[in-house]
């Protein structure tokens, strides 16, 4: 074979291995576009992720978990109890009959601040938050009673409810059907709540150090923009 003949099978080889490995990138590419449109790599579209600590909202701020339902599934969470389900960008507890208790899924950091937009329909209805839960015997939660207008922060053990902290005709009671912001601060064993950026309840306790974090309601609750950051949100 001629030294011609051998330089140009060179060549056709070469040009097909770089056509390949140019295909390759572009597909990489296109499923790595594919990806971030169905919300594989971005809370704000697919919900809470499965780590802590690199959830994006809307706008690009980084939060430890992040939720504003946008989506029609809440893929990340898991209910416990009671009918569940995302309703006008809102997740929703329907069960008119009982309670409700939801958690994040592995979204569970040790110390944060967490907050979300709660509504319920008034009449006896409550509804909050749960953190460090350990199961759906063992938690904490902040409860807001429309009726009384109290807000309850307690420790659940063993199913056993303690009285942490309590405060009557500590809101308007009316507001609760267009929806507050309840945080809570959650720091070692100092817990703070506060309703609309205004202080409401503080504790101390020990019992538990971490958990996942939840929502819970008795009869109707509606619940949005849920987040937890690293510093009081």
């Amino acid at each position: 074979m001629s030294l011609s003949l051998r330089l140009n099978g060179k060549r056709a080889q070469t040009a097909m291995e770089y056509t390949f490995l140019i295909a390759g990138a572009l597909l990489f590419v296109l499923l790595v576009f594919i990806m971030l449109r169905s919300g594989v790599f971005t809370a704000s579209e697919h919900n809470i992720g499965h780590q802590t600590g690199t959830f994006l909202d809307e706008y690009g701020k980084s939060y430890l978990c992040y939720d504003n339902f946008e989506k029609t599934q809440a893929r990340n969470w898991e209910p416990v109890s009671g009918s569940w389900s995302v309703q006008n960008r809102e997740y929703a507890q329907l069960d008119n009959g009982g309670s409700g208790f939801v958690s994040f899924v592995q979204c569970a950091p040790s110390d944060f601040s967490y907050q979300g937009l709660i509504r319920t329909m008034g009449g006896l209805e409550g509804a909050g938050l749960i953190f460090r839960a350990q199961n759906t015997s063992n938690y904490y939660q902040v409860v807001l009673l429309a009726a009384s207008e109290t807000i309850n922060l307690q420790l659940v053990q063993d199913s056993g409810v303690t009285m942490l902290d309590t405060c009557s005709t500590c809101f308007d009671g009316a507001l609760l059907g267009t929806g507050l912001t309840v945080r809570v601060d959650v720091f070692g064993n100092q817990l703070t709540v506060y309703v609309n950026d205004v202080q409401k309840l503080t504790a101390t306790d020990n019992t538990f150090s971490e958990g996942l974090l939840g929502v819970y309601s008795v009869k109707e609750g509606f619940f949005d923009s849920i987040r937890a950051c690293s510093t009081p949100c």
